[in-house]
């Protein structure tokens, strides 16, 4: 297809055509790394759980095997596609870097869901939560082959090698939590510093409403003890109010 029509998305390398309004949404799914990354640090910055570093941890050596790759087999990316950059590593397809990063992130999330969860997920939700992730990879894969930016081979051996790594990757941390050596790992003064912690696999927690009810029950019980604790004083101070009377 004709690209004389595309223009940059902000100040990325991203383009879409401005004829056609729905390839901004192609244009979009390509920085769904980025913002599964932000995800990821909001994530650990708000609750201090070693589970994001250990997925973003996975998708940093996952990005550097395909960046290695790319550069040993120096396979070139579609002649159309390469619309800004005509030299360096971008020239460079082979494999896909975003179609392992999708593959590598939905891979490993859908092995946690389904034997590392910490409560039983409804069918219901679990379908929705994997549709989600095939929607993110079906959107990616395409956006690659539609602008060009890889063959079809680049984005295959991608999604394989992603799948492949996530797998093993999985697998590793898996052993290692069951062995004890992530917690011997949050012993470091660092991870004590910074109050990482390793829940997240067992949290008793299924919503947001049942950890919003434990608080309000801890709270209740708060209010409960404080009165208890006063009338204690009250009565402990009655005595003595009438030996001073006397």
């Amino acid at each position: 297809m004709a690209n004389s029509t595309y223009i940059p998305f902000d100040h990325t390398y991203i383009v879409y055509d401005p004829k056609q309004p729905w390839t901004l949404i192609l244009a979009l799914s390509s920085i769904l790394p980025i913002i599964i990354l932000i995800f990821l640090f909001s994530w650990f910055l708000t609750d201090r759980e070693l589970e994001p570093c250990i997925i973003a941890g996975g998708q940093v050596v996952n990005d550097l095997i395909s960046t290695l790759l790319k550069q040993k087999i120096r396979f070139a990316r579609p002649i159309k596609g390469q619309i800004f950059k005509k030299d360096g590593h971008l020239v460079y397809g082979m494999p896909s870097s975003h179609s392992q990063f999708i593959m590598f992130f939905s891979t490993y999330m859908i092995l946690k869901m389904s034997y590392q969860w910490p409560y039983h997920i409804e069918r219901i939700y679990k379908i929705g939560a994997i549709t989600s992730l095939l929607l993110g990879i079906g959107l990616i894969i395409y956006s690659r082959l539609f602008f060009s930016y890889h063959t079809i081979d680049q984005v295959i051996v991608g999604c394989f090698l992603g799948t492949f790594l996530s797998c093993g990757y999985f697998g590793a941390i898996s052993i290692l939590r069951d062995y004890g050596l992530l917690n011997w790992f949050l012993k470091w003064k660092v991870c004590e510093l910074l109050r990482i912690k390793d829940s997240f696999h067992t949290s008793k927690y299924r919503t947001l409403k049942e950890e919003r009810n434990t608080w309000e029950d801890n709270f209740i019980d708060e209010q409960i003890n404080e009165a208890q604790n006063k009338l204690s004083l009250i009565h402990i101070s009655e005595p003595t109010r009438l030996q001073l009377i006397s």
